[in-house]
């Protein structure tokens, strides 16, 4: 009896410590709008990754990213639209500044003044010159694979509705994104051509990008799960051979 309730008193402690130091990141993939995961948009965007300066904030709902609550965002990424060619050229922006957070205005109220939409948590996620070889950018038929740029600083998505605000300079080459028109019950948009230091834009002037987001999970780790098993049957079995009785 004694041995039962020591082993039973050690449990919590057993699971404490296979579990401290014991879990892994596990990357993940989630497309925005969830719809377009494999199929393609209904229109083009070229402000996102396109000849010129640009000011460019897009929104999705926060129905969009449930599976991204309480996780890092580390990396984001665009696709052609289909039946755009491959980019051969390389893609080069002196200046290219991207922030994600919480924002305050949900799909289809944006305000076009860019800071009013920008929740508190609003975070710098990239920001200086971008290079992407040639080749990158894949085109196609569609849907094409997506090309994804990784963050120098990741974003903690706590919930509620994503804002993306980027600025980038003039990189010399048209690139149309694979994109859905706005108006849209999931998305919005706010776009300033020609300035990246543009303080007010257009509202619902520009298409909103299919947006791929990478983030990253925490999960216990498989070897743990088995030593803990183990560790547990190991222990139940002592228990039931202590209480044989003796010939």
């Amino acid at each position: 009896m004694h041995s039962r309730r020591a082993f039973a008193a050690t449990i919590p402690v057993l699971v404490a410590l296979l579990f401290v130091g014991a879990e892994r990141v596990r990357a993940g993939m989630l497309v925005l709008p969830n719809s377009n995961t494999s199929s393609v948009g209904n229109n083009v965007q070229f402000g996102v990754m396109d000849s010129g300066s640009w000011t460019f904030q897009w929104v999705y709902s926060a129905s969009q990213l449930n599976s991204a609550v309480g996780d890092q965002i580390t990396g984001i990424g665009f696709r052609l639209a289909a039946g755009e060619a491959t980019i051969g050229s390389a893609l080069n922006y002196s200046t290219f500044n991207l922030q994600l957070g919480t924002s305050l205005q949900p799909a289809g109220s944006l305000s076009t003044t860019f800071a009013a939409n920008q929740g508190a948590d609003t975070t710098t996620v990239l920001s200086g010159p971008l290079s992407i070889a040639g080749g990158s950018f894949v085109g196609g038929p569609g849907p094409n694979p997506f090309y994804d740029i990784n963050f120098t600083t990741p974003y903690t998505y706590t919930g509620g509705d994503l804002l993306f605000t980027l600025r980038h300079s003039d990189p010399g080459i048209s690139v149309g994104v694979d994109a859905n028109s706005v108006p849209n019950p999931v998305t919005d948009t706010v776009g300033q051509p020609g300035n990246l230091a543009a303080t007010t834009g257009q509202s619902q002037f520009f298409n909103s990008p299919i947006t791929q987001i990478e983030f990253s999970q925490s999960t216990p780790e498989p070897a743990s799960l088995t030593l803990l098993a183990t560790a547990l049957v190991a222990g139940g079995f002592g228990i039931r051979r202590r209480r044989r009785p003796v010939a």
